[in-house]
């Protein structure tokens, strides 16, 4: 039986390195990987796309959570 490696989410925004890319994202959030790209393509979360593929900077992913909790209240 092979043991299988699950990627746990960083507890704090200090660990997370600067560039973060789709599947990291998903976690973050609590989505799936496709339903980021989605968004993504959508313009509802900010990236830039290199390539065939899209990365996501932390400070506006912060910017975006921030923005969220501030219209929640």
């Amino acid at each position: 039986m092979a043991n299988k490696i699950i990627k746990r989410p960083a507890t704090m925004w200090a660990k997370l390195p600067v560039v973060l890319n789709t599947e990291d994202v998903a976690i973050i959030f609590g989505l799936t990987v496709q339903s980021v790209r989605a968004l993504t393509r959508q313009g509802k979360i900010p990236a830039t796309k290199v390539g065939a593929t899209y990365r996501y900077e932390k400070g506006r992913l912060m910017e975006l959570m921030n923005a969220a909790e501030k219209a929640q209240v």
